[in-house]
């Protein structure tokens, strides 16, 4: 998470800067399968709040950077792996992938934000998520996690879903300066009017019949 702040903020300046930022797992099935345990164990309080700030570090370039992010999820997101995801701007998964938040088995809950995305997600069954992933702390798969908003898209393959990633990315990065911020506040307020107003400021966006 250290290397990753860091690598972050070297592609935010200027002569750094890509087109936008993609976020991988091992290659082995896994996106990131979270903590481990027995360092968490170790921690006291003072170490623990400095995990959360570096996670919120992350998680706050992710979403807030200037550039479009997006995570490309094969197998497990689990714990602080799926609060990353929730901090892109998109995401894509194989059909394999498994989204959870198991801490709360374990006695503790995310510090990185993912609390407080999820339930700003339109999709139509994000409360049903948000209960399942952590408040039950069950596992859901990519079918729920795209119904919940988690993902913008699903694939068979990892080739597919990279390519359908960098797609919606291109877009995003083609965007006008200006209109990813908007865009990206709208979405994180849970009001769709608010987003409609948003990218409305923007005379290309064609929203037919008053709809996003």
């Amino acid at each position: 998470m250290e290397a990753l702040a860091l690598r972050l903020a070297e592609l935010a300046r200027p002569e750094n800067r890509p087109a936008f930022v993609v976020l991988e797992g091992n290659g082995r099935g896994s996106f990131a399968a979270g903590a481990h345990l027995g360092e968490i164990a170790s921690l006291d309080p003072a170490a623990a709040r400095e995990l959360s700030r570096l996670g919120e570090r992350v998680t706050r370039w992710l979403s807030r950077g200037p550039w479009p992010t997006g995570a490309l999820v094969d197998g497990h997101a689990l714990g602080g792996g799926l609060d990353l995801v929730l901090a892109c701007d998109a995401a894509v998964a194989t059909r394999r992938s498994r989204f959870a938040h198991p801490g709360l088995r374990r006695g503790f809950l995310t510090g990185w934000g993912g609390t407080a995305r999820l339930p700003r997600r339109t999709g139509g069954g994000g409360p049903a998520a948000f209960h399942r992933l952590f408040l039950a702390a069950d596992e859901i798969d990519a079918d729920a996690a795209e119904a919940a908003g988690i993902l913008s898209g699903r694939a068979r393959t990892v080739t597919a879903a990279r390519r359908l990633l960098v797609d919606q990315l291109r877009q995003l990065a083609a965007w006008p300066p200006g209109l990813l911020d908007a865009w990206r506040a709208g979405r994180a307020c849970r009001e769709p009017g608010r987003l409609c107003r948003a990218l409305g400021t923007f005379s290309f966006v064609d929203m037919p019949r008053g709809r996003c």
